[in-house]
């Protein structure tokens, strides 16, 4: 069962975010100072809901720390363009949230 834990709202963000622990840890990619790609995993997700001026409404995931940093700003899968909330987000994801 996939399950993300509401742990805080932050508050150094642009609309609405917040901080989720996810099990099973989260599997994302980055570049390497090389360019190589690599594979990567986190248990912290941090899930940012704003209005983006001329481009409107967005929900996007990015792979955090503990603390709440985020480790690479490209949206992780899931992450939707439109008025959908942080919950429902997760949700359409196969999490269960809990808070």
């Amino acid at each position: 069962m996939k399950i993300a834990y509401f742990k805080k709202n932050l508050v150094d963000f642009t609309g609405d975010a917040a901080l989720f622990k996810v099990h099973p840890a989260i599997e994302w990619e980055r570049y390497d100072e090389r360019g190589n790609k690599e594979k990567k995993k986190s248990s912290y997700i941090v899930v940012s809901r704003t209005d983006v001026p001329y481009s409107g409404l967005e929900t996007y995931i990015f792979p955090a720390s503990a603390s709440g940093k985020v480790l690479s700003w490209l949206e992780l899968s899931g992450s939707r363009r439109g008025d959908v909330g942080i919950t429902e987000v997760l949700e359409d994801l196969g999490y269960k949230v809990t808070r």
